[in-house]
Formats: C-alpha cells, structure tokens, sequence
C-alpha cells in the first residue's frame, strides 16, 4: 500500500487498487463469517430468499436439534472408532493414549460442527444446565435431549456397521466388545460407587465448561 504524506504531517493511506482489493476481501470474508456463525439466526442474508434450497428450514429450533444431532454423531464415531479399532486389534492398531487423544479430537470436531448453531452442547447434562441458569429455554430442551440420544445411537450404529465383520469374528457372542460401546462398572464396585462417579465426573464437566465460557472470567 502506497503513503502519501500531507501537507499538515499526517500519513493517510492513497486508494491504491490494492487497498480496494482488501476492503473487498474483508467484505467477503465478513459474509462468510456471518454465515457460518450465524446460522441459528438466519440461514440467508436479506434479499436472498430466493436461494433457498427445498431441504433449508426456517425454523431456528430445528436447525439448532439438527447441529445436536450432528455434533454428538461427529463426537461418537471419533470416540467409539477409536475404541473399536484399539479394542479390536488388542491394542496392535492404537493404545490407550490412541483414545484419549482421539476422544478429544472427536469434541474439537464436534464443537466445530455444531457451535455456531446449537452452542454445542452434546451432551444432555449441559442441556440441563443451560436450561436451569437460565441459558436455555425449557421448551427447548426436548428437542436438544431427543437430538443428541438420536445422534449417539446413529453414531454407534454406523461404528458397529462398519466393525460388524470384526465384532463377529472376535467375539460372536457380543460378551465382551459390547464395553466398545458403553461403560461399565467393575464387578467390585457397587451401583452406589458407580452414580457418585458419573455425578462428580459430570460436575466436573460443567464446572470447567462454564469457566472457559464466562466472559467476566478474565483468565478465560
């Protein structure tokens, strides 16, 4: 960009073609912005309804279940891929550090999915939060539950689908490959062990969920 200095002193940028090829650039790019983030809002800018496709719907509350849906699907087939292919290979094909990372790059995809629209809440325990600090309306939480339980099962069925061949061979029975799927507790452990873990475990969750988020939490 060329500068052109005044007769006052001051430097004011001259309107090279350079500059008017960023301010379009930047205009593009907001457009896009607003596209992709925005969703949940409006699915168009003004003026573009005639675009629409016949799929496209103008509800904002279906919109945001379908980016549930998706997101948990997204999560689900990372994480229990994952949990299939070290399980399934006796740990040959992964290890346990194979899961953990891959669970995490699972959410990360997931949130990408789904945030802009939804708030990417995949899991019906931040649903619940949301709704009762006020987050969330309560007429909305239906829908949220029955789109992620929707998007878990679809998830875990097209990861069974695809490791059936390997499911049937190792174990015809379904007695052991069934915790690919599902957790369960030890045999030691009682029932009563078992909700306090999950209970603390979601705690947790949400603690650390609504520290990053909050906008008044200078650390965050």
């Amino acid at each position: 960009m060329r500068v052109d200095v005044e007769t006052n002193g001051d430097a004011t940028p001259s309107h090279t073609a350079f500059s008017r090829f960023s301010h379009t650039a930047r205009k593009f790019i907001d457009r896009c912005e607003r596209s992709l983030h925005h969703t949940n809002r409006s699915q168009f800018l003004r003026g573009e309804e005639h675009h629409r496709k016949w799929f496209v719907t103008n509800s904002s509350h279906v919109r945001e279940c379908l980016a549930e849906l998706l997101g948990t699907f997204v999560m689900i087939c990372f994480g229990m891929g994952v949990n299939n292919q070290v399980s399934l290979s006796e740990e040959t094909n992964g290890t346990w550090l194979s899961i953990n990372m891959a669970w995490g790059i699972g959410i990360l995809m997931a949130v990408y999915c789904s945030e802009g629209v939804s708030g990417a809440h995949l899991n019906p325990s931040v649903t619940l939060a949301h709704c009762v600090y006020g987050r969330l309306p309560w007429w909305k939480m239906p829908g949220y539950f029955l789109s992620q339980l929707a998007g878990a099962f679809v998830g875990a069925a097209a990861i069974y689908l695809l490791d059936y061949q390997k499911i049937q061979k190792i174990d015809p029975d379904l007695e052991t490959t069934q915790s690919n799927f599902a957790t369960y507790p030890s045999d030691d452990i009682s029932n009563y062990t078992a909700f306090y873990t999950e209970a603390l475990a979601t705690g947790m969750l949400l603690l650390c969920i609504y520290a990053i988020t909050d906008q008044n939490n200078p650390s965050a």
